[in-house]
């Protein structure tokens, strides 16, 4: 709480940390604050959330331990937003791998130079999404085929299933296949819930509105759809 009797708005920080020792281990230039920088390219998975790098770089960005009320210690700050990584070797070291969706959310150009953060909360808190609004509509013109399964609310399920412990924030763009078609997103709204451990785990939160943070997705986060099937999304 504040002195006016508010609830505090959210803290975020990158942990400060010594710059790692050499050698090591990735090629991405060492920028001090626990921070590397490396090169955006190309990824081949257009239906993840996730950003790929190298085995050494990811082994250098990672967190020794997870932060209290984080699900996980592999967050990466990226221009105000946050990402899961994982590793993989068949990225090239010193390169981080973003899909075009992830490139765009966090406007940056294939070849530019990026500043990757590893994250953690300031205040041992994390933040997590009671609310989403998002706008959906067909990735590719002319699709058709999901309407049983957005009422039936398969779309709801198989979002929570592959989006649960990820981030979001406004404007976020996300895609993902329903039964062989696929859809994009973009968030238009969130409503935040500032949980302890124990009070994540019975879902019990103190609600409030914030306009610049992002939170995490969770099994309970209530799904609000803003359905723009087959005109020209401003995304």
């Amino acid at each position: 709480m504040d002195k006016r009797g508010g609830i505090a708005s959210p803290s975020f920080t990158s942990p400060v940390t010594s710059p790692p020792t050499s050698p090591r281990g990735g090629q991405g230039i060492d920028v001090g604050d626990g921070g590397v920088e490396l090169t955006v390219v190309k990824g081949g998975r257009l239906y993840s959330n996730f950003v790929y790098l190298n085995p050494l770089d990811a082994k250098a960005l990672t967190l020794p331990t997870k932060p209290a009320g984080l699900p996980h210690n592999t967050y990466l700050l990226i221009n105000l937003h946050l990402y899961l990584f994982k590793p993989s070797e068949t990225v090239r070291q010193g390169t981080i791998e973003m899909n075009d969706f992830q490139r765009r959310s966090v406007y940056v150009s294939l070849n530019e130079k990026v500043i990757c953060r590893p994250f953690a909360t300031k205040n041992k808190e994390a933040v997590f999404l009671s609310g989403l609004k998002l706008e959906i509509d067909f990735l590719y013109a002319g699709s058709k085929g999901v309407d049983s399964a957005f009422q039936s609310g398969e779309i709801t399920e198989a979002l929570l299933t592959q989006f649960e412990n990820h981030f979001f924030t406004r404007n976020q763009l996300v895609a993902m296949d329903v039964k062989g078609t696929t859809l994009k997103f973009k968030v238009t709204d969130l409503e935040l819930a500032r949980l302890g451990n124990e009070d994540a785990a019975a879902g019990v939160s103190a609600k409030h509105q914030a306009s610049t943070v992002r939170g995490v997705l969770m099994k309970q986060t209530g799904i609000e759809w803003c359905p723009s099937w087959g005109r020209r999304s401003s995304s």
